[in-house]
């Protein structure tokens, strides 16, 4: 399976992307802002390159 959000190739078992958290079914935007400094960064990163942030699909 392809991810919407990253376009990272994973098994069909797995319920989220293993390479940006994003859920099977969830529609995930391809970019998001870090919700501390507002940087705006592809939906791949697992830290915010402004200030450090690890993203979470929780927190993104």
């Amino acid at each position: 399976m392809k991810c919407k959000a990253c376009g990272h190739e994973y098994a069909d078992n797995l319920k989220n992307c293993p390479h940006c958290g994003c859920a099977k079914d969830a529609s995930c935007p391809p970019y998001v802002s870090c919700p501390r400094c507002g940087t705006v960064m592809p939906a791949r990163r697992k830290e915010c390159p402004g200030c450090g942030l690890a993203i979470t699909p929780q927190n993104a």
